[in-house]
C-alpha cells in the first residue's frame, strides 16, 4: 500500500481516499500497482502530486509521469503549490515527464500493445531518468486513453504487461481512471480484471461518508451508475438514490428504498466478488406507478427467503426486503444476475 495516499493534501487540507485491496491476479508481484479511480480531475492531480513527492523526489528516487498535456502541467502546478520545482528536477535528469498518446504510439501495433516494444519503450524511459537504487515511481494514464477511446481489451493487455515486466523490475506504478469512462463502456467483467490486475485501489471521494452525491438536471426516467466492490461503496449507493429520490420528489420512499439499497449494495460486495451496477427507474405497471431499483453483478448466487445465515442480504437477511419493497426478485443474466425490488411511487 502507498501510505502517502493517506496524508492529508497540502493545498485543500483534505484526506484522500484509503487505498483498498484488490484480489491481485499476480500474488507475490514485488511491485506495487495502485489505480486511482476517480470523478473530479483535481482528486486525481492531489493524489499523483503525493505520489510523486512521497516517492522521495527530494531524496533523490527517480519519478516518471505519462499523461496528457493538461495533466501533465496540472501535476507541474501541483508541485510547485508543495515546494518542488518540476523543472529543476527534469534539468537534472530525476523527473521524467512523457506524453501518454505519443507513448503509446511507440509499442501500438493494429490496436493491440506489443509485448516487445513495450518493453522497449519503457526500459528506455527507466534508463533515461537518474537517482538512487530504490524503485522508481511511475506515474501513467495510457490505459485510462485506450479506455476512453473504447479499446478496453488493449487498456487489460497493457495493464498485464506492466505486471509482466514486474518480474524484471521493481518499481511503483500508480495508472489513473475516470470513472465516467467506466461507465460508458460499463462492462462489469472488464471493470473487475482492471480491479483484479492492480495491487490496490482508490475509491472515487464521493463514496466517503461527508460528500454528498452530486446532483443532476433534467427530466429523467431512469438512471445507471456503476460502483466498486469496497465498503465505502454502500454508502455511496445511498447517498446517489436519496439524491435521485428527492430529485424525483419521492422523499416518502428515500428511508425504505435506502434499507434495500444498503442491503443489496452490502450483499454485492460481500459475494459477487465484481463491481455491480445500480439502476433506479420510474415506470407504470398494471398496478399503477412503480419505483424500480436492480442491481447486476456477475455472481450465479441467488438469495432466498429459507437462506441460512451465513448467505443472507446484509447480515439481515432477504424477509427485511420483502417487508420493505411492494415486490422483488431475482433474474439470470448472461453473466451473472439481477437482483430488484419495486416501491408504489408516492411522489
Amino acid at each position: 500500500m502507498m501510505p502517502e495516499l493517506l496524508l492529508a493534501d497540502a493545498v485543500g487540507g483534505d484526506a484522500l481516499p484509503t487505498p483498498r485491496s484488490c484480489p491481485p491476479q499476480a500474488t507475490g508481484q514485488r511491485h506495487d500497482h495502485q489505480v486511482n479511480l476517480y470523478d473530479d480531475e483535481r482528486d486525481l492531480i492531489r493524489a499523483v502530486a503525493l505520489h510523486v513527492l512521497a516517492g522521495g523526489l527530494t531524496l533523490g528516487q527517480r519519478i516518471i509521469v505519462v499523461a496528457t498535456p493538461a495533466h501533465r502541467s496540472a501535476i507541474d502546478d501541483a508541485l510547485l503549490a508543495r515546494g518542488a520545482d518540476p523543472d529543476q528536477l527534469r534539468c537534472s535528469g530525476q523527473y521524467l515527464a512523457l506524453d501518454a498518446a505519443e507513448t503509446l504510439a511507440l509499442f501500438m501495433r493494429d490496436g493491440v500493445p506489443d509485448p516487445q516494444l513495450f518493453v522497449q519503450t519503457i526500459s528506455g524511459a527507466f534508463a533515461s531518468v537518474s537517482g538512487d537504487d530504490r524503485p522508481p515511481r511511475v506515474y501513467g494514464e495510457m490505459v485510462a486513453l485506450l479506455w476512453d477511446e473504447g479499446n478496453v481489451t488493449a487498456a487489460i493487455a497493457l495493464e498485464s504487461l506492466w505486471n509482466d515486466r514486474a518480474t524484471e523490475h521493481d518499481f511503483s506504478l500508480l495508472c489513473g481512471y475516470p470513472m465516467a469512462a467506466l461507465g460508458q463502456h460499463d462492462d462489469l467483467g472488464a471493470i473487475r480484471d482492471v480491479c483484479r490486475l492492480h495491487t490496490g485501489l482508490v475509491p472515487p471521494r464521493r463514496y466517503r461518508a461527508h460528500l454528498n452525491a452530486a446532483p443532476f438536471e433534467g427530466e429523467v426516467l431512469e438512471r445507471t451508475e456503476i460502483f466498486l466492490r469496497v465498503p465505502e461503496a454502500v454508502g455511496g449507493v445511498r447517498r446517489w438514490l436519496r439524491a435521485t429520490l428527492r430529485h424525483w420528489d419521492e422523499h416518502g420512499l428515500i428511508d425504505d428504498a435506502g434499507v434495500v439499497a444498503s442491503e443489496l449494495a452490502t450483499n454485492a460486495i460481500r459475494h459477487a466478488d465484481s463491481p455491480f451496477r445500480v439502476t433506479v427507474s420510474r415506470i407504470s405497471t398494471d398496478e399503477g406507478r412503480m419505483l424500480r431499483l436492480s442491481f447486476d453483478d456477475l455472481s450465479d448466487g441467488w438469495p432466498a427467503l429459507d437462506s441460512t445465515e451465513h448467505e443472507q442480504l446484509g447480515g439481515r437477511g432477504v424477509h427485511l426486503i420483502a417487508q420493505l419493497a411492494w415486490r422483488w426478485g431475482v433474474e439470470n443474466r448472461p453473466s451473472g444476475k439481477t437482483v430488484w425490488a419495486e416501491f408504489r411511487a408516492r411522489g
